[in-house]
């Protein structure tokens, strides 16, 4: 569990703006949740079977300090381009807005 949850992650690249300003040294914040419990509901997104499972995360957590009040943009963006293993690649290009009210 531990291996498919960080395999390919070494090959990532991986980027993130706050209004047009980019973060520095992303890969300084990688981190592992360790193992938890899971729980997929009925009739989910990914079609998978429901229950309870044993899960493992790996991958960047950032924590901002806090906006001020107005309208904020938050731009992620993440490839992977696994040589050893292609089944793993794939590019996220997603922006949260967000309006924050004082």
């Amino acid at each position: 569990m531990r291996k498919c949850a960080t395999a390919g992650n070494e090959y990532g690249a991986i980027e993130a703006t706050v209004d047009g300003v980019k973060l520095k040294d992303l890969k300084s914040y990688r981190t592992q949740a360790g193992y938890f419990n899971s729980t997929i509901v009925d009739n989910n997104i990914y079609d998978s079977p429901s229950g309870d499972y044993r899960a493992f995360a790996d991958g960047y957590s950032v924590f901002l300090e806090p906006l001020p009040a107005g309208k904020h943009d938050v731009n992620l963006k993440v490839s992977v381009l696994n040589p050893i293993e292609p089944s793993y690649n794939y590019n996220a290009d997603w922006t949260y807005h967000l309006n924050i009210v004082p």
